[in-house]
């Protein structure tokens, strides 16, 4: 009995290392703008996004006093929930004094999804600073607040003397930044307004076969339900590939 299952495993082992992914994650159309953050300028300049298909995942520019610029990192929105290819949104400010500083990316599948900002109290309608605020994908997706136990990334730019606090704004729930808005006035960092999309899952059904509930049918699953048969274990539906109400060579091959 036993060999017989041995030469049933390694048979269907060859045609078992497909996988099926449990959830397929998209940007969806809608897009938004947060509440303009700002020493004083309220003159819309130009839309700078991340590229099509692509999240903001962090930041990185130069700052001295104040901010001199900066621009968001996005990373590419794999169907699965795990990002891909670097890109960058276009620089927010025009000058080249400060120093170079970051890059600041938020680690494993998570995305930007708020931002506090300090203005200047030494330059006139200047940014001083900001922090970002992330969430993983899926806590995004599924939309949970996304101001709720979140990741912070570091400050760019000076946060101890010379600022005010402006605030914090978070993108609604269920949402997330894929870019951001600029000022029309050139020079430093002047202002900024936050550009968002939806986030959207597509949950799959139900696996059969997945007996570990991982997502996929592989090896695993066929070694899970061998033991089933041979201990004579508990009825699992999700092991009853055929349907026949019991766990069976049937349902390993």
């Amino acid at each position: 009995m036993i060999n017989y299952l041995t030469s049933v495993i390694l048979v269907t082992f060859l045609f078992a290392q497909h996988e099926r992914v449990l959830n397929t994650y998209s940007l969806g159309n809608s897009i938004g703008y947060t509440e303009w953050q700002s020493g004083g300028q309220t003159d819309f300049g130009e839309e700078l996004f991340c590229p099509e298909s692509s999240i903001a995942v962090g930041y990185e520019g130069n700052t001295g006093a104040w901010m001199d610029w900066f621009r968001l990192i996005c990373r590419e929105l794999i169907e699965d929930g795990s990002l891909g290819t670097t890109s960058y949104t276009g620089w927010n400010g025009e000058s080249e004094g400060g120093s170079f500083y970051g890059p600041y990316e938020l680690n494993s599948e998570k995305a930007l999804v708020g931002f506090q900002v300090n203005e200047s109290t030494w330059c006139t309608d200047c940014l001083a600073s900001i922090q970002g605020y992330g969430q993983s994908i899926e806590h995004i997706a599924f939309g949970n607040e996304n101001n709720s136990d979140y990741t912070s990334l570091p400050w760019l730019g000076p946060t101890e003397t010379g600022v005010s606090n402006i605030g914090t704004v978070w993108v609604p729930d269920g949402s997330v930044i894929v870019g951001m808005q600029n000022t029309e006035q050139g020079g430093y960092v002047h202002g900024v307004s936050w550009i968002f999309r939806n986030l959207l899952v597509m949950e799959s059904p139900d696996l059969m076969g997945d007996v570990n509930n991982d997502g996929h049918v592989n090896l695993l699953d066929i070694v899970l339900i061998v033991n089933m048969i041979l201990t004579i274990s508990d009825y699992d539906p999700f092991a009853d590939v055929n349907g026949d109400m019991a766990i069976t060579i049937i349902d390993i091959m």
